[in-house]
C-alpha cells in the first residue's frame, strides 16, 4: 500500500511539475507578447513625439514667419501713410498757393477793370475822346503773393 501511494504520490508529482512547466511556458510566453506590445508602444510613442517636436518646430518656423510678414506689413502701411501724408501736405501747399494767385488775379483784375471803366467815363466827359487825363491812381502792385491776401 506504501507503493501504491508512492507511485501515486510520484504521479501527482509528475503531473504537477508537468502543469507548472505548462504554466511556466504560457506564462513566459505571455511575458514575451507583453514585452514586444511594450516595445511597439514605445515606438509608437517615440515616432509619435518626434512626429510631434517636427511638427512643434515647423509651427514655430511658420509663427516666425508670420510675424516677420506681419511686421513687414505694418512698416509698409507706416511708410505708405507717411508718404501719403507728406503727399496731401504737398498738395494742400499747392491748392493754397494756387488760391492766393487766384485771389491776387482777381484783385487785378478788379484793378484794371476799375481803371477802364474810370478811363472810359473820362474819356466821355472829355468830349473829343482825344484827351488822356493824367492817372491819379497808383500804379498796380501785386497783393497775395506775399502772404497777406485774404483767404476765401
Amino acid at each position: 500500500q506504501l507503493t501504491r501511494e508512492r507511485e501515486a504520490l510520484l504521479n501527482e508529482k509528475v503531473t504537477l511539475l508537468a502543469l507548472l512547466e505548462e504554466t511556466r511556458e504560457t506564462l513566459r510566453g505571455r511575458t514575451e507578447d507583453f514585452a514586444r506590445q511594450i516595445d511597439l508602444v514605445s515606438r509608437q510613442r517615440d515616432e509619435a513625439r518626434s512626429v510631434a517636436d517636427t511638427a512643434r518646430a515647423a509651427s514655430r518656423e511658420q509663427s516666425f514667419a508670420l510675424d516677420r510678414e506681419r511686421n513687414d506689413l505694418l512698416r509698409g502701411d507706416s511708410e505708405q501713410r507717411e508718404r501719403t501724408e507728406r503727399e496731401l501736405a504737398r498738395l494742400r501747399r499747392e491748392r493754397d498757393t494756387a488760391v492766393r494767385q487766384r485771389d491776387a488775379l482777381r484783385e487785378r483784375a478788379d484793378v484794371l477793370l476799375e481803371r477802364q471803366q474810370h478811363l472810359l467815363e473820362d474819356l466821355s466827359r472829355s468830349g473829343d475822346g482825344l484827351v488822356l487825363p493824367a492817372s491819379t491812381s497808383t500804379p498796380w502792385e501785386p497783393k497775395g503773393l506775399s502772404g497777406n491776401a485774404p483767404r476765401h
